[in-house]
C-alpha cells in the first residue's frame, strides 16, 4: 500500500509540474503553441472559397486619394455603405473606429447613411484596453447611436501574441463578427472559442473574397448580394496580427490584416462551424494518463532499446492521437505537456525502480544471507530468476544433524528458553555451514539439513560437507558442554552423496530451495544410524570415496530396512586424531569383515588401550551378543 501511495504521490508530482511548466516557462510554452498551430493549419483541408462573407479593405491605393489618411474620408465610408445596401448585401460590418470628429460636414453625411441604410450596420467598438480617452468614448457612444456595435478587439495569447480565440463578450458587447453574425440570424457563442481558420482552394485564391473598398462600386451586385460585408485595413504596418498560419508559412504569410481575422470567425459563426476548445480538464487526462504509462514503463525493467521503443509508442497517442482528432474537427490538442509528462515519468520511474531493485537485493540479500554462501547469495542478486519454479539434477553432499532426546528437553524446559537455547545453537550450526560455502536447506525443529554442490558447485564439495560435519560435531559437543542442562543431549550427523533433483519446489505463492531424491534420504538415514552404531557421525561410501582431503574409519556394511544393497559406513578423523588407534582398528576391521577368530583378541587389546571409543564399544558388544562380521540389517528405519 505504502509502494502504490508513493507511485501516486510521484504521478502527481509529475502531472502537475508538466502542466504548470507552460505556464511559468516560456520557450515550453512557445513549443507547445507552434505544435497546436502546425495541427490547426495541416488539419484544415483547402475548401471553396467562402460565398457568405466578402471583405472591403482600406488599402494604401485606397488611402491615396484623400487628403489625410486617418480618420478615413467619411463621405467616402457613406458612399460605400450605399453601393453595398444597392447591391443588397445583408449586413455591413466596420473594423473602424469612429472615435473623433472630423471635417463637419463629412461627419454629417456619414451619420445620415448610418440613419438611411436598409441593412443593419455594424461598427468597432473600444472595448477595455483600447487606450482610447473618456473624450473620445463620449464621442463614438454620441456619433454611433443609430448602429449597432461590436468590439474590435482581438484577443491574443499573452505568450506569442497569436490570435486563436474569439473575443468574449465584454460588459454585454459582442466582439465584432460576433454581433454582425447576431444581426444577420446566426448564433453566436457567449465565451471564448477557437477561431476556425480556412485555407483557400489554392494558394492563389483567398479562403474569404476581398476587394479593395475604392472599387466597390464597380463590383458586380453579385458579388455582395446576400453577403456579410466586412470592412477594414490593408495596410502594409497597421493592424496585422499574428495567426497560427505562421507556424506552417512563416509569420510574413501568418501575419493578416485584422478584418481578415473577423472574416474567418464571422464565416465559421454563418457557416455553424465551431471546434471546442482544449481545455485544462483535456490535457489533465491525457497527462495523467501517458504519465502512467511513462511509470508502466519503467516498470518492466526492459533493456534501453526495448524502452525506447515503448516510450516512442506512447509518444504516438497524443501526436497522432492529437493530430487525428484536429482532422476530423475535434479540438486541437497541445501534445507538448503530455510528452514532456511522459519523459518525466520514464526518468523517475526508472530511478523508482533501480531503488526498488536494490531494495529486493538488500531484501535477497537479509532473506538468505543466513542460509547460502555469500557465492551464493552473490549469484542470486546478479539473477534474482534463480528463486523460479524448477529444478535440475546434480551431484550433491548432504548434510544431516539432530539433537538426540530434544523432544524430551522440549518437555522439560519453558518455550521461551527452549526457543532461545535452539537459536543460539542453530546460530553457530548456521555459521558453520556458511563458512564451509554451504547452503542451509532447511531447518526440521532442531534439526539442521544443509547441500554442498548447489547453486555453486565446487570440486571439493564433499571435503567440504566432511570439514563442516566435524566442526558442527565440535561445536555441538562444546556448546553442550557450556550447558547446565544435562538433558540436552549430543548432536548426531549424518552424510552422504550422490544425485539429487535441486531447485525451487513450491507454488507460484510459496515454494524452498530444496533437494530432493534417494540420496537426500539415505543421508537422513545416515543421521539415524549413529544412534545404533554409537558414534556422533556417519559418513555415507559415496561421500567417502569422493573425498580427498579427509580420513575415516570403516564401520559397518548396513543394510537399510527397504533397501537392497547395503551402504558402506565410515566414521570421518579430526586432522588430530590418534593416528596409532585408526591403524590399529583398520587391522581388526579387516579380520571382523573376513570373521577371523582374531578379531576377538584384537578387539580386545584395543578395548584394554581405548575403552570408551564407540567403534570398539559397538564390536565388543556385538561379539558378546553372537553376532559376526560387519554387515549389519536395519530393521527400523
Amino acid at each position: 500500500m505504502r509502494r502504490f501511495l508513493a507511485e501516486m504521490a510521484l504521478l502527481s508530482v509529475v502531472v502537475c509540474f508538466s502542466l504548470a511548466l507552460p505556464h511559468f516557462f516560456v520557450p515550453v510554452a512557445a513549443i507547445e503553441n507552434w505544435i497546436s498551430d502546425l495541427f490547426e493549419v495541416f488539419t484544415s483541408a483547402p475548401e471553396p472559397q467562402n460565398r457568405d462573407v466578402v471583405i472591403l479593405t482600406l488599402t494604401e491605393d485606397t488611402l491615396a486619394q484623400f487628403p489625410y489618411r486617418s480618420p478615413v474620408d467619411r463621405a467616402f465610408l457613406a458612399e460605400l455603405i450605399r453601393a453595398v445596401d444597392r447591391a443588397g448585401a445583408r449586413a455591413i460590418g466596420f473594423d473602424v473606429l469612429f472615435d473623433q470628429p472630423t471635417e463637419p460636414e463629412k461627419d454629417a453625411v456619414l451619420a445620415t447613411a448610418f440613419r438611411e441604410a436598409k441593412l443593419p450596420i455594424v461598427v468597432a467598438w473600444a472595448g477595455k484596453g483600447s487606450g482610447i480617452t473618456p473624450a473620445q468614448s463620449e464621442w463614438l457612444a454620441d456619433y454611433t447611436t443609430s448602429v449597432h456595435h461590436g468590439l474590435a478587439n482581438l484577443r491574443k495569447d499573452d505568450r506569442d501574441g497569436t490570435v486563436r480565440e474569439v473575443l468574449p463578450p465584454e460588459d454585454g458587447l459582442d466582439c465584432l463578427p460576433c454581433a454582425v453574425a447576431r444581426v444577420m440570424g446566426s448564433r453566436v457563442p457567449e465565451r471564448a472559442v477557437p477561431i476556425v481558420y480556412r485555407r483557400g482552394p489554392d494558394s492563389a485564391t483567398p479562403a474569404v473574397p476581398a476587394y479593395p473598398a475604392h472599387i466597390a462600386a464597380m463590383v458586380p451586385p453579385d458579388w455582395l448580394r446576400g453577403k456579410a460585408v466586412l470592412v477594414g485595413s490593408d495596410l502594409p504596418q497597421e493592424d496585422r496580427h499574428r495567426t497560427p498560419f505562421a507556424a506552417a508559412f512563416g509569420n510574413h504569410e501568418g501575419t493578416i490584416p485584422g478584418v481578415m481575422i473577423h472574416a474567418f470567425a464571422l464565416a465559421q459563426f454563418l457557416d455553424g462551424r465551431t471546434r471546442a476548445p482544449w481545455t485544462l480538464a483535456h490535457s489533465a487526462v491525457l497527462t495523467t494518463a501517458i504519465a502512467a504509462a511513462g511509470f508502466g514503463i519503467a516498470g518492466l525493467s526492459l533493456t534501453l532499446p526495448a524502452t525506447l521503443a515503448l516510450v516512442i509508442l506512447a509518444l504516438a497517442v497524443p501526436w497522432g492521437g492529437g493530430f487525428l482528432l484536429a482532422l476530423a474537427g475535434g479540438p486541437v490538442a497541445a501534445p507538448v505537456t503530455p510528452s514532456l509528462a511522459l519523459v518525466l515519468a520514464v526518468g523517475f520511474g526508472s530511478v523508482l525502480t533501480g531503488r526498488r531493485s536494490l531494495a529486493e537485493k538488500r531484501f535477497i540479500e537479509s532473506a538468505f544471507s543466513r542460509y547460502v554462501s555469500p557465492a551464493v547469495l552473490a549469484q542470486i542478486q546478479a539473477d534474482p530468476g534463480k528463486l523460479r519454479l524448477g529444478g535440475e539434477r546434480r551431484e550433491l553432499t548432504f548434510v544431516f544433524t539432530d539433537i538426540a532426546g530434544f523432544t524430551s528437553l522440549s518437555e522439560h524446559l519453558p518455550p521461551d528458553q527452549v526457543a532461545a537455547l535452539l537459536n543460539r545453537y542453530l546460530d553457530g550450526m548456521s555459521a558453520i555451514v556458511l563458512a564451509h560455502s554451504g547452503t542451509i536447506d532447511k531447518f526440521i525443529g532442531d534439526a539442521v539439513v544443509a547441500l554442498f554442490g548447489a547453486p555453486v558447485a565446487h570440486d571439493d564439495d564433499p571435503d567440504r560437507a566432511v570439514a563442516c560435519a566435524l566442526a558442527m560435531d565440535a561445536f555441538a559437543a562444546e556448546f553442550r558442554a557450556g550447558l547446565d542442562e544435562p538433558l540436552f543431549g549430543i548432536t548426531r550427523i549424518g552424510v552422504n552423496s550422490g544425485p539429487a533433483v535441486v531447485g525451487n519446489f513450491g507454488g507460484s505463492a510459496r515454494f524452498d530451495y530444496t533437494a530432493i531424491g534417494d540420496t537426500v534420504n539415505t543421508a537422513a538415514r545416515l543421521e539415524g544410524l549413529n544412534k545404533y552404531l554409537g558414534t556422533c557421525i556417519a559418513v555415507g561410501g559415496e561421500t567417502v570415496a569422493r573425498c580427498r582431503a579427509h580420513h575415516f574409519l570403516p564401520v559397518a556394511d548396513v543394510m537399510l530396512k527397504g533397501k537392497h544393497v547395503a551402504i558402506s559406513v565410515y566414521y570421518p578423523l579430526q586432522p588430530e586424531a590418534d593416528q596409532v588407534f585408526a591403524e590399529a582398528w583398520r587391522a581388526v576391521y579387516v579380520l571382523l569383515a573376513k570373521g577371523d577368530p582374531a578379531a576377538a583378541d584384537g578387539l580386545a587389546t584395543l578395548a584394554e588401550t581405548w575403552p570408551d571409543n564407540p567403534l570398539v564399544a559397538l564390536y565388543v558388544k556385538r561379539l558378546a551378543q553372537g553376532g559376526a562380521g560387519v554387515a549389519m540389517v536395519m530393521e527400523e528405519k
